[in-house]
């Protein structure tokens, strides 16, 4: 519906635009009835720079904060705690990185190296106190965890 440029830089009351609604609703809409190539817009497409304006348009609306399912920043995963930092060198694609993470680096006063994971003394994934965290090589931790399962597994045979 195009504006008379009587309208230009005016707004419609929220009462005017629910009796435009109402009057072009059903089969008052032009295009009612209209699919396929019936429609007025069948086989017409945005060009690139359109396509591209739109695009940037959008960018970042419903980012953090912005997003309707935003919780704080903080989510539970797999009983693991996230905290939304996106400007974290080892963030995710959505922004997270695991507080456990953020803990041992604050404490070290550096960030981990690739080859460098935080482990839970405890082994609970969401108990993230200082005392509780330490930094480990991905080998270290998986030898020792093999190490732990093993102990297990003898001492259920022993039984």
């Amino acid at each position: 519906m195009k504006k008379s440029s009587s309208m230009l830089g005016k707004h419609h009351s929220e009462k005017t635009k629910r009796k435009i609604s109402e009057k072009l609703s059903g089969k008052n809409n032009p295009c009612y009835g209209r699919t396929g190539e019936k429609h007025p817009f069948w086989g017409k497409h945005h060009d690139e720079k359109t396509k591209e304006k739109m695009k940037l348009s959008h960018l970042g609306q419903f980012e953090g904060e912005k997003h309707p399912m935003w919780k704080g920043g903080i989510k539970k995963f797999r009983g693991y705690v996230f905290i939304w930092k996106p400007e974290h060198p080892n963030a995710d694609s959505n922004g997270y990185v695991k507080r456990s993470r953020l803990v041992v680096e604050k404490t070290l006063g550096r960030y981990l190296k690739s080859n460098e994971i935080p482990h839970h003394k405890n082994e609970i994934k969401d108990d993230d106190r200082s005392e509780n965290i330490e930094a480990m090589t991905r080998g270290g931790h998986q030898s020792y965890h093999n190490k732990k399962r093993w102990r297990e597994i003898k001492r259920l045979k022993k039984g």
